[in-house]
């Protein structure tokens, strides 16, 4: 029976316990015991505030180092810093963070973050400047340290008054400051460091929509409601491979990611649109991203031959004994400055057929999608049908535009 436990928590506390290993068996789980038993007692010691006020006095008298964790808090209070410029017509990238780690800009951590970018957009060139603006988009703890007057109606046009999406919010501007970043440098062609930025941030996204339909497709989960409508089981089973036959080609074949999610966000195909759904494809429009890979991929389960298209018009495919008709999924928000729903039957798409995830509709359209799904003409064929044998379709001007009410049920 002990008078007194004294329980030391010095440095090397383990070690310093380690030949008393048999004598201590036990002791963590009975020391637990006798604390609910003696809650008073068992109290830590505790400096009163005058004799903690004299040894903090003492120790900063001696220079003596902050403790660890004040060390941690500081740093991580303290911005991670990049910088970005042209220097002899090459792009230079510097900094705390990586070229090989700038996605984690769209992380949820609580780092805060800093990008220093020299040269105004028109320097930086179209594609560049839109890496540089998809970035600092879609980043939610970031500060850009930038020439404010330049960037601002640029970025703007992009993000809050993008006439294709809705929530977007300016970034945090700062003029420029002498951020001398050294750290981690890479030098190459403007158009390069923007392939390489809008690759790691490709990536970032086809992760994040991945884990979202694997949860789908496995356990019928969708947090958030974000696929927004509901798939039978066993056409979610067939779903699981398709997926995966899709995520191989997204990661090995160039080009076909960064189309198909732009399309996805934009309903505009042309190559001037193609940067604007390029910066629009991003961490705050995830949401949409996922829903409408969700409806590509639910109906070319059911189809069989549907597939991501690498070219010009949209960013789907449909073959038939040989022929290939195109496709477009879609879920912007808006076409030009109007809402999506209402515009969808008016918008001059370029492709054979589109595939449209609405959240909600008027009443005339969930009219058309409702008997599109039901009851469709003869150039549209029902789900389930493979196609073969249905007349020729009709040009882009005459197609029909499926549509899917926010709780539509597969079956």
């Amino acid at each position: 029976m002990a008078d007194w436990v004294i329980a030391r928590r010095g440095p090397g506390r383990d070690a310093i316990r380690q030949p008393f290993e048999n004598l201590l068996a036990g002791y963590d789980s009975e020391h637990a015991q006798w604390v609910t038993a003696f809650p008073v007692d068992s109290i830590a010691p505790k400096l009163n505030t005058a004799t903690r006020d004299h040894f903090l006095r003492l120790s900063r008298q001696a220079r003596l180092p902050p403790p660890r964790y004040h060390l941690d808090a500081i740093l991580a209070a303290v911005p991670r810093s990049s910088k970005l410029w042209l220097v002899d017509n090459q792009a230079r990238w510097s900094g705390d963070t990586p070229l090989a780690d700038i996605a984690t800009f769209w992380s949820d951590d609580s780092t805060q973050r800093e990008l220093t970018v020299i040269d105004p957009p028109d320097h930086l060139g179209p594609a560049l400047a839109h890496a540089v603006a998809r970035l600092a988009i879609h980043s939610p703890r970031a500060s850009f340290l930038v020439d404010v007057a330049r960037w601002q109606p640029f970025l703007t046009t992009l993000s809050s008054a993008s006439p294709s999406a809705a929530d977007l919010r300016l970034p945090s501007l700062r003029a420029l400051g002498g951020d001398p970043s050294i750290l981690n440098s890479i030098v190459c062609a403007p158009n390069d460091l923007a392939a390489d930025i809008n690759r790691r941030l490709d990536s970032w996204l086809l992760e994040a929509v991945d884990r979202h339909l694997k949860r789908y497709i496995s356990h019928a989960e969708d947090p958030g409601h974000l696929v927004s409508f509901v798939a039978a089981a066993d056409i979610r089973e067939q779903m699981g491979p398709t997926w995966q036959g899709w995520i191989h080609r997204f990661r090995t074949e160039p080009g076909l990611l960064p189309r198909f999610f732009g399309l996805a966000v934009c309903a505009k195909d042309d190559e001037q649109a193609g940067l604007e759904g390029t910066v629009l494809a991003g961490r705050l429009l995830l949401k949409p991203l996922i829903r409408a890979c969700a409806v590509a991929l639910t109906v070319a389960t059911t189809w069989q031959v549907i597939a991501p298209r690498d070219s010009r018009p949209g960013n789907l495919r449909r073959d038939i004994n040989g022929t290939v008709r195109s496709g477009h999924t879609c879920a912007a928000t808006f076409i030009d400055n109007e809402d999506m729903a209402i515009m969808a039957l008016r918008h001059a798409w370029t492709t054979e057929f589109v595939l449209l995830p609405m959240q909600s509709a008027p009443t005339a359209m969930i009219m058309e999608a409702n008997h599109s799904l039901s009851n469709t003409s003869d150039v549209i064929p029902l789900l389930g049908q493979s196609g073969v044998g249905l007349p020729p379709w009709g040009d882009p001007v005459g197609m029909l535009v499926h549509a899917w009410p926010a709780g539509h049920r597969w079956r």
